[in-house]
Formats: structure tokens, sequence, C-alpha cells
């Protein structure tokens, strides 16, 4: 039978495939891979925003913070920055982005300031030119060293405009100071590229005429005689150097300036020769012989000692010296603040000495005379004796607790020495 010219012919019927529980009315289920790339999708999802999170409670602001500006947020012009050290910015210094001030130190390479040499006990002072190149106001804020003996400070106007320069005054006092020394001077400005500031390395030779040795040099400069009885003799010895290209010296004499007169102490003095294979300096030592006082406690005498230098004719420093009893106890009194029945209150120490370093003496007891406090039994160490004390920590009406240690000493002419003991009592 042919088939009628308006009849639509049948598309080819696609093969049947035998459905499942698992397909029947339902889309076609992934692949494996395809399962696995949306895992990988998913897990790389969580990452992120775990990572954001993390990121935001680490930088979250706190109290007293100041507000985070992400780096690459340009800053907004005439900023004022809060300075990270020191005193905030003076007025007059906004920071303008595009107009930044710019130090520039003269005559100081790799910031580097060298003064040469000196001789001890001088003054030396230098004035630095900081100029400013940039196109805003460069602002000096403050001026700091790292030692006593340096001081420096900004002269005039602490704004200085494009184009002109400041002063920066530095001097150095080489009294406490003996061979090379390096000192810092920190200078600290609104310019962005000298953040947080600009660091002077200033140096300074102390070489020249009679110097002071000792290391530190400052202690160098006492006649520390120490401790002795009453009446007793110290001697101790000064380390004098200077250089051998200048001439040969010696001392004229050593002598108090006390005020009055009837304090002063008549010294008398030896110069002898040290350290003579050190190749550049020729080297003694002063040996001063104090001769000793009556009245018990410290006294300190200013003492000149006169030499033929020409640079350097007088030296000035102090004796030290503390005349006490033949035997002497440290501290010498003791106390224990508030204490409260049933605290166990620490032990403190306390040393016995002879006034004469060296002498041999035996302590037999350490008392307490008085109540509150416990005594250890005495000790030998080195030197002298010691004894430990503690409060007893008994009940007892709030108030004041005093009482004595007593350190008994195998010795006729001063059997026994005393120190004050005082605590508070609370309930």
């Amino acid at each position: 039978m042919s088939a009628s010219p308006d009849a639509i012919p049948e598309s080819p019927r696609p093969i049947a495939r035998p459905e499942t529980a698992a397909t029947t009315n339902a889309p076609d289920a992934p692949t494996r891979s395809e399962r696995l790339r949306f895992l990988l999708i998913a897990a790389a999802t969580l990452a992120v925003i775990g990572g954001a999170v993390v990121y935001a409670l680490v930088n979250r602001p706190r109290v007293g913070d100041e507000p985070v500006v992400p780096p690459a947020s340009p800053s907004p012009a005439h900023a004022s920055p809060r300075p990270s050290y020191g005193p905030p910015m003076p007025a007059g210094c906004d920071f303008d982005a595009s107009r930044s001030p710019r130090l520039v130190l003269d005559d100081v390479p790799g910031n580097r300031l060298a003064l040469g040499r000196c001789r001890q006990g001088e003054q030396v002072e230098r004035r630095v030119t900081v100029r400013n190149t940039g196109g805003g106001v460069l602002c000096v804020r403050l001026v700091e060293t790292g030692c006593a003996c340096v001081h420096a400070h900004w002269e005039g106007d602490i704004h200085v405009q494009p184009a002109t320069s400041g002063t920066l005054s530095i001097r150095i006092d080489s009294t406490h100071l003996e061979g090379l020394n390096e000192k810092w001077v920190t200078l600290y400005t609104n310019d962005p590229q000298q953040q947080p500031g600009t660091v002077i390395t200033v140096s300074l030779e102390t070489r020249l005429g009679i110097m002071l040795g000792g290391a530190p040099a400052w202690s160098a400069y006492r006649l520390a005689f120490g401790t002795r009885a009453a009446g007793r003799p110290a001697t101790v010895a000064l380390r004098l150097r200077s250089p051998k290209e200048e001439p040969a010296w010696t001392i004229l004499g050593v002598e108090s300036l006390a005020v009055p007169e009837s304090r002063r102490s008549k010294f008398t003095w030896e110069l002898v020769e040290a350290a003579a294979d050190a190749p550049d300096f020729r080297c003694y030592d002063l040996k001063v012989t104090h001769p000793g006082r009556t009245e018990l406690g410290p006294d300190t005498q200013p003492v000149r000692i006169r030499t033929s230098h020409p640079g350097r004719p007088e030296i000035l420093v102090d004796a030290d010296l503390t005349v006490a009893a033949k035997y002497y106890a440290t501290p010498v009194e003791a106390k224990f603040g508030t204490v409260r029945a049933g605290d166990v209150a620490s032990w403190k120490t306390f040393e016995l000495r002879a006034a004469d370093a060296g002498r041999e003496f035996r302590v037999t007891a350490a008392r307490i005379e008085g109540r509150g406090f416990l005594a250890s039994e005495p000790r030998r160490i080195e030197g002298g004796w010691a004894a430990d004390v503690r409060y007893d920590a008994a009940t007892r009406a709030a108030g004041l607790v005093e009482a004595k240690l007593v350190f008994v000493i195998d010795d006729a002419e001063l059997p026994e020495v005393s120190v004050p003991l005082a605590a508070r009592a609370a309930n």
C-alpha cells in the first residue's frame, strides 16, 4: 500500500532501556567525576569563607585601637597621623601626601657624626644643619639621647619650611668617658621616610692628656675607701694614663677641699708605674691613703689631684669613707610590714662583718630580744657571719611589734651587736 503524500513519516523509535527504582521518574544521576568536582568546589568555598571570618575576628577593632586603614587605601590629603612614639605632632604640621617634607642631614654621611679626639673632661659640641628638601613643612617634635653624657636640642623654630634649614645642637660631656665611645641622638619628625625617627650615631675618642681609667670609667672618679674602724687608715689606687707621644708628667699633690677646713683629711700618696708594656700609653697607679677618722658614719670629701701636665693641671674626684664600730651589721634595721596570725613570713638575712676587712672573729649566738620574731643559728659566710629572721606568725593584738636581733660575738671589747626589728600586727 502506497503512502499518502500528506502523511508525516514516523521518527525512528528509540531503543527502550529497562527502568529501575533508582531511575524511575527521575533525571539522570551525576557521574562519579561530577560528584567529586562538586565536593571540591564546596570545600574551596568553605575554606575561603572560613579564612575571611578568622581574619575579621583577629583584626576586629578593639576599645582604644586606632581605626584600621587598608594599606591599599590612599591617605587623605591634610591628614595628621598620630605619632607612634613621643608627644603628638605640633600644630601646623598637617601631612599632605602630595607635598611631603624631606629631611636631609648636611655633613653627616651615613648618619654618623665623628667628633674626633678630645681630652677627658672637655665639653665637645657640634651643630648639625637639617635641611628640608621636600614640598611640605618639616616639623621637629622630639629630640632624644641615649646617655646622660649627651645633650641635644633643636635651635629655633620647630617648623622648617621647604627649601630652608634648621639646626640640631649636640654636646657630649667627656668627664666620665675614656677611649672610643659611640652615643646616639634620635630626631623625631614628620618626614614619612624617616619613621619612627632619624638616628644619628655620634662617636668621640677620649684619649688626649691624662685620663682616669677603669671600667666603667665613672667608678674611677671616686676614691672609695670603703668601711673602716675608727682611726684606721685605708688605701685605694687610681689608674692614670696618657699617650706616649705627649710629654712626661708627675703628681704634685693630693689635697682635700672639704668645707670647713677642719673636715679636711691629710692624704698621703705614691705614684707607681703600671702596665709598662702598654704600646701607646704610659700608665701609673696613684695610691692614695686616707688617715682615717674617729667619727662614726659616712663621710665624703672633694679632692683635688694636682699634676705637672699642662693640659690637665688638676683632676677632681670624691673621697668616700664610712667609719663603723669594730663590727657592723647589714642591714642596720628591718621592717617586716603588716603581718597577720598564721601567715608564713619570709626570712630576712642579716650579715655581721668586721670594720677592718680580713679581721677574723666568731659569732657564738644570734638571739631575739623582745617578741614576735624567730632567728636561725648563725653561720659563717665569706668575710663574716649571717643569721636569718622572720615573723613568728603568732596570734596577738593589732599594733606595733618591736624586737632586736642580737649577734653575740666572742670579743670582750665588743661582745654584742644588735639590729632593730619591727612589724605591724593586723587582725
